[in-house]
């Protein structure tokens, strides 16, 4: 299965988008069937050189505006990689490296994540995003515990408290 994608159209109908030329369909076709999506994605697993957030980012926002044209099943095998490379990649940043990300960067790659697996997973839109605040909640401890940026010691215990805040109202309500 792995290889018949090589043959095949891996996009869906371009109807998608019609202001999407067929020469920028057949870049497509030729980035999705060199499997470059997958072999950005092992570059997140990659130490040597390890990647930066931003890349990581970049990496995400072309897939997203991408995303569309993808036929389900390729699509769905391209978010389960992301899944397993992003999430480990976010959690081994070191002190230093989060000290130099830009605010909101991890915040943006976590809400892009959670949109393509509500999109692809059998679970309930609850269950992920219970899944991505408990993660959020995991960076922001981590930020907390920062001894290199008192920024992101702030920024994670606002992130905190926003958290407490939310499971508060979410309690007023129920």
């Amino acid at each position: 299965d792995d290889q018949s994608h090589h043959s095949q159209n891996v996009f869906a109908d371009s109807d998608a988008d019609p202001t999407l030329s067929r020469a920028h369909m057949t870049l497509l076709e030729l980035f999705s069937q060199a499997d470059a999506f997958e072999k950005l994605l092992c570059k997140l697993s990659s130490e040597q050189p390890k990647p930066t957030t931003r890349a990581v980012r970049l990496i995400l926002r072309i897939f997203d505006k991408v995303s569309d044209f993808f036929e389900r099943r390729r699509f769905k095998r391209v978010v389960d990689k992301m899944e397993e490379a992003v999430f480990p990649y976010l959690e081994g940043l070191t002190d230093d490296e989060m000290k130099n990300e830009e605010k909101g960067a991890i915040s943006e790659i976590i809400t892009i994540m959670v949109r393509f697996l509500k999109s692809t997973k059998g679970a309930s839109s609850q269950q992920i995003d219970e899944g991505a605040e408990k993660f959020q909640l995991q960076i922001a401890l981590k930020c907390l515990r920062n001894k290199k940026s008192f920024e992101k010691q702030l920024a994670g215990l606002h992130d905190i408290l926003d958290y407490i805040h939310r499971m508060q109202r979410k309690e007023e309500y129920e």
